[in-house]
């Protein structure tokens, strides 16, 4: 009974979503058009969404075999605003998709992979659809573009996946993507010195990824001086505390110099504890087992991220 229920309630609300979209005329409230790229005419916003830092998966050369892989998609990664559109009455995914295409070269754009019908079935383009919102049917008429453009301010993508409309088979709509590239803003979460005191007597180790480095290097970031404060806290609390500094990487790169980073990151850590925070030298032992010790697997950007880290013992 419980689970014809939650079929019940599942169906309405797709129902739902169904009568809202052939009955919208207007731009959803609070979406908007991106800065960058402006409409087709007579459309309509239906759904938008904004990542202040997110990412996107998007294709860029054909799949071989059918198959999604590394060797056929980038990763990006920065501000990513989503954009769906209802086009109007008439109005086809072809002159969508070559109107963005013109504009976007008109505007210093190059075009990086696109695709039309049968060369990209919905099932090679899953992973470019961030929105997750479905507002572009599979049913193999679906066309896509996806163009760059560097300059100056830093490196932007426009994903454009067009087609039938899912809630709306009469009309065809549009999936916009802007992808604007940045760096991730670090030094936003620290584990306070309770924290740290909790973890060390209930685990007997705390993980700080409040610590930040930049790839291969061992030189502290700015970001890293609320992480050292704490943990400073936590050692002039308790001046009977000794604590080992270990630094670790993921499993990129060679065995003996992941080790030999790691340690030297370690080091880094000391060194500040004693130079800035007048922490004795002699409470304090830096280490670095490079991959030895990972706490997730490697295999993706998100767990090769956990494993890279610099641990209190």
């Amino acid at each position: 009974m419980r689970t014809w229920a939650l079929w019940i309630i599942g169906l309405l609300a797709a129902l739902g979503a169904h009568s809202a979209a052939l009955a919208q005329t207007a731009d959803k409230t609070g979406c908007k058009d991106h800065p960058s790229s402006s409409r087709f005419a007579g459309a309509i916003i239906t759904e938008c969404g904004v990542g202040n830092f997110d990412e996107f998966i998007a294709v860029v050369r054909q799949p071989a075999g059918g198959r999604m892989g590394p060797d056929n998609t980038q990763t990006l990664a920065g501000k990513v605003t989503s954009i769906n559109y209802m086009l109007g009455e008439g109005a086809t995914a072809l002159e969508a998709v070559e109107n963005y295409r013109a504009a976007l070269a008109a505007s210093g754009y190059e075009t990086v992979f696109d695709c039309a019908r049968a060369t990209c079935n919905g099932v090679k383009l899953q992973p470019t659809r961030k929105t997750r919102r479905g507002e572009v049917a599979f049913d193999g008429q679906q066309r896509a573009l996806l163009a760059r453009k560097t300059a100056n301010t830093g490196v932007s993508w426009v994903s454009v996946f067009a087609g039938t409309a899912a809630f709306n088979r009469t009309r065809q709509a549009v999936e916009l993507d802007v992808i604007e590239e940045k760096p991730l803003t670090t030094g936003q979460v620290t584990i306070d010195a309770a924290a740290l005191g909790t973890g060390l007597g209930g685990q007997g180790k705390v993980a700080l990824y409040g610590i930040y480095f930049d790839t291969g290097k061992a030189d502290l970031k700015p970001d890293s001086s609320a992480q050292l404060g704490e943990i400073a806290k936590l050692l002039g609390a308790d001046p009977k505390l000794s604590l080992y500094v270990v630094g670790h990487t993921d499993s990129q790169g060679a065995f003996a110099a992941n080790v030999d980073l790691s340690k030297r990151r370690a080091a880094a850590v000391v060194a500040a504890l004693v130079g800035q925070y007048r922490i004795a030298a002699t409470r304090l032992q830096a280490e670095g087992v490079g991959q030895l010790a990972p706490v997730t697997s490697n295999a993706t950007e998100e767990g090769r991220a956990k494993n890279r880290r610099v641990e209190i013992v």
